[in-house]
């Protein structure tokens, strides 16, 4: 937008021969131009892992019978249009946030059974 609140539709020069090197749109923001309009809000609250157990006595020979369902990765809110903010690029260490052929977050449900004599 242009201050005067009107669209902006003066066209970008990348490269003007006229103008310093440093100058120019494509050495000052790095090889990929403007970053900033890519740029998005990555704030998020996430609900990760639920679970509930039930134990029960039985009898004697079989003592105690616990059930466990659990649930992994369930909801993610977020203002974000990409993939899942936490995720990594290629599992490196700080490098999260950046969508770049990464795949959908895995969402985990299962049940644990266990049985004590």
């Amino acid at each position: 937008m242009l201050p005067n609140g009107h669209v902006n539709d003066i066209p970008v020069k990348w490269y003007d021969p006229a103008q310093p090197l440093e100058n120019n749109r494509w050495v000052r923001y790095g090889q990929t131009g403007v970053a900033e309009t890519y740029i998005q809000r990555g704030d998020h609250i996430r609900l990760n892992n639920v679970s509930i157990a039930w134990k029960l006595k039985l009898n004697k020979y079989l003592q105690q019978l616990s059930i466990t369902a659990y649930a992994g990765n369930i909801i993610l809110w977020t203002p974000y249009k990409g993939g899942d903010p936490g995720q990594l690029l290629y599992d490196q260490p700080q490098i999260e946030g950046i969508d770049f052929f990464n795949l959908p977050s895995v969402k985990t449900l299962g049940v644990n059974v266990s049985v004590q004599f």
